[in-house]
């Protein structure tokens, strides 16, 4: 158990900090049951990911050719900014990681074997996704014959 002369003996700025922080988390976690994800789409060497309710995609697989891809894997976002808003910002993070270390030591990857991801996955399958709030931040539209990169984490669509 913590001692509550912990609050008292804190300097302000670590209580600023921590109180902002906590703020953001919980305006972010309501915002994820309300609102639509915002699309932000700036450069990314992940291709894509979610971050409570924001899904950042680079501006290579924004733009590319194949517009099935990007939005199954904007659905597979999607379906992790909902994940986020039912298992919050603190459970999260908590139980993607178990997922993934059960992947690791299961599959030898951080995917195949993640529950997350696998729904994820069939979401995207069941549920196209278009969105409505982008936002494109320093995002150059690629050059022509552009090569689209395939990420292993969207294993999901290449499996159909």
């Amino acid at each position: 158990m913590l001692p509550l002369t912990l609050l008292t003996d804190m300097h302000p700025a670590v209580k600023a900090v921590i109180a902002v922080t906590i703020a953001t988390l919980g305006l972010l976690w309501g915002y994820a049951w309300i609102g639509e994800p915002l699309v932000v789409v700036a450069p990314s060497e992940m291709g894509a990911y979610a971050i409570g309710p924001i899904i950042v995609v680079d501006p290579g697989l924004y733009y590319s050719e194949d517009q099935e891809y990007l939005l199954w894997v904007l659905a597979h976002e999607k379906a992790h900014t909902m994940q986020f808003a039912l298992y919050g910002p603190l459970a999260m993070p908590v139980l993607y990681t178990a997922g993934a270390i059960n992947s690791l030591l299961t599959e030898g990857d951080i995917w195949y074997g993640n529950w997350m991801e696998l729904e994820a996955n069939a979401w995207a399958d069941a549920h196209p996704y278009t969105p409505t709030l982008t936002l494109k931040i320093a995002a150059p539209v690629p050059q022509e014959n552009t090569t689209l990169e395939s990420h292993p984490w969207h294993f999901g669509y290449h499996q159909r």
